[in-house]
């Protein structure tokens, strides 16, 4: 047997585990888990189990980049937002998140005590 490199990155560790199931297509997660343990580059997983639900859910994606995430951006970054935060914590000095985070409210906007903090600190 010849020594090979550890697989480092996430993309590589799921191009290889693709690869032998295209080597292998009869090969099922639990035997290519089997085939990764019994190798001199066990991959660093805790539990045989914790690999073997890696190896499953590469194999059901079948595919090496990561799936785009879901969800809307944050809204807190638009400008209009930001000079609506700058305006209501300009009109008292020591304006409380929670004070604003109510004015902005009753002004129609979406927010919350996070996102008035997160604007907060981008305006500094």
């Amino acid at each position: 047997m010849s020594h090979q490199p550890p697989i480092k990155g996430k993309k590589e560790f799921r191009s290889f585990v693709l690869r032998l199931k295209k080597l292998n297509p009869p090969w099922r997660a639990k035997d290519i888990t089997k085939f990764l343990h019994q190798s001199e580059n066990t991959p660093c997983y805790t539990t045989r189990r914790a690999l073997w639900l890696k190896v499953w859910r590469i194999l059901k994606r079948n595919q090496v980049n990561d799936l785009p995430r879901s969800g809307a951006p944050r809204t807190t970054a638009t400008t209009e937002y930001l000079q609506a935060v700058k305006k209501t914590i300009g009109l008292k000095r020591n304006a409380s998140i929670r004070n604003v985070n109510a004015k902005l409210r009753k002004l129609g906007y979406k927010t919350s005590n996070t996102s008035v903090w997160r604007a907060k600190t981008e305006l500094k």
